[in-house]
């Protein structure tokens, strides 16, 4: 089959397949909505780890039954519980009374001051989270209880945890997506894995790089972003063991069809469409601009910037719509801030493994300190958000300026996404593959 049809072929799949399973989701969402207004029972599970927010814990409930319904309806709640409940976790079972109010985004519905009527546990329990909370408590005792560490937690688990205040200063500088677990947190698990391992064998990195993604997803959550960083690199690692390579168009075209199967209404969500317009930003423009500015190699720095330039580049039109800002400083940032953290993310695992972390712990608290540093300062700088009127259809008219930018570096470089075919020799099997 021709790459071009095979690729028709994937999102015709996934349109129709997610077509249909939209069709049963919104039968649901519209039960959902006819309770909007209403005192109801909502028996639910939490579908995510609990945020703290300004006294007040927030959540994300799915698998829902209506007034002790035995019927489970495929939407989701979000949930606003004045207080702190530190013994909530994921994949309780939540019963809650409140009235249903009008939802937003992905929410069909949204709870504020429910009543809590039950609370149970899972059984069997989730054994994922299990061991993420006692991870969690054991990077807190070995690095404190800090702003500090809640980044670094942020880092490798995407643990929500960052005060409002921070949050608000991450994303003037346009660093909000190093604290969500993503593609960036599996690209340096997949790579620290497969520098090791590949010593041994081919099979070996292979093996150890999918154990830790499917490790990290079990532990992190399947968030949106997650989802579509799991998917791709499972792809890349499947064609990667076989002697093969993607071409990106391919790749993003499959991982998108998948999408819409697992989850019909996840283009809704502006969680996965940043994470897919950053990973489009990274795979198309940013190796053109490299070999434009570079050639066939670049230095760790230029090939910073040009990534980080990439990403923001792709997710502006996105952005802009979204949250009606844009931080000018934002390659600045990634610049300064991301290079060293897989350095910290693999000292923060490390603290909260060793039985005695104290030198590891130290080095860690340095240079998250020397992190925070860095961003409280950018975010103090005045003309670090450029505000826009949100909402704005139009601004998705910035793509087509993008694209141009793109053809024509394409046609000056000659580069091609074509993976060059080149005979590959795979010890475990004795046999030859063509890239």
């Amino acid at each position: 089959m021709p790459n071009s049809l095979r690729v028709v072929f994937a999102l015709f799949a996934g349109f129709f397949l997610g077509s249909y399973r939209a069709g049963q989701v919104i039968e649901d969402q519209k039960i959902a909505t006819s309770y909007i207004g209403r005192e109801t029972i909502v028996t639910a599970t939490i579908q995510d780890w609990p945020e703290v927010k300004n006294n007040q814990t927030r959540l994300h409930l799915g698998s829902l039954h209506l007034n002790y319904s035995t019927s489970v309806l495929n939407c989701q709640i979000y949930a606003i519980i004045p207080g702190v409940y530190n013994n909530l976790e994921r994949s309780d079972q939540i019963t809650l009374h409140a009235k249903l109010s009008e939802g937003f985004g992905d929410y069909v519905a949204s709870v504020y001051q429910p009543t809590i009527v039950s609370l149970s546990k899972p059984d069997p329990p989730d054994y994922f989270t299990r061991v993420r909370s006692s991870f969690t408590e054991r990077v807190r005792r070995a690095l404190g209880s800090s702003e500090e560490t809640n980044l670094a937690l942020g880092y490798l688990i995407g643990e929500k945890t960052l005060s409002e205040d921070f949050k608000i200063k991450l994303r003037a500088v346009g660093l909000s997506h190093i604290v969500v677990a993503s593609g960036f947190c599996l690209s340096v698990l997949v790579g620290f894995a497969q520098k090791i391992m590949n010593k041994i064998s081919r099979f070996a990195g292979y093996a150890s790089a999918t154990i830790l993604v499917i490790l990290f997803v079990l532990v992190a959550g399947l968030s949106p972003s997650l989802l579509r960083a799991g998917l791709v690199s499972s792809m890349v690692l499947i064609a990667h063991y076989y002697g093969r390579k993607f071409h990106p168009g391919r790749l993003s075209a499959y991982a998108v069809a998948i999408s819409m199967i697992i989850n019909p209404i996840i283009i809704k969500s502006l969680a996965w469409q940043l994470s897919l317009a950053s990973y489009g930003g990274i795979m198309f423009l940013s190796p053109i601009l490299k070999e434009y500015f570079y050639g066939k190699s670049a230095s760790y720095i230029g090939e910073m910037i040009i990534v980080a330039f990439s990403a923001q580049l792709f997710c502006l039109p996105i952005t802009i719509y979204s949250f009606g800002e844009f931080s000018v400083i934002g390659i600045l940032a990634n610049i300064l801030v991301t290079p060293i953290i897989p350095l910290v993310m693999a000292l923060t695992f490390l603290s909260g493994i060793l039985l005695k972390a104290t030198p590891v712990a130290f080095f860690c608290k340095k240079l998250l300190s020397l992190q925070v540093f860095v961003i409280n300062r950018l975010s103090e700088i005045r003309w670090a958000i450029v505000p826009i009127r949100s909402g704005n259809p139009f601004i998705f008219a910035l793509y087509l300026p993008i694209i141009l930018f793109l053809v024509y570096l394409k046609n000056r470089t000659k580069y091609s996404f074509r993976p060059r075919y080149a005979l590959d020799k795979i010890p475990e099997y004795g046999k030859i593959y063509t890239c």
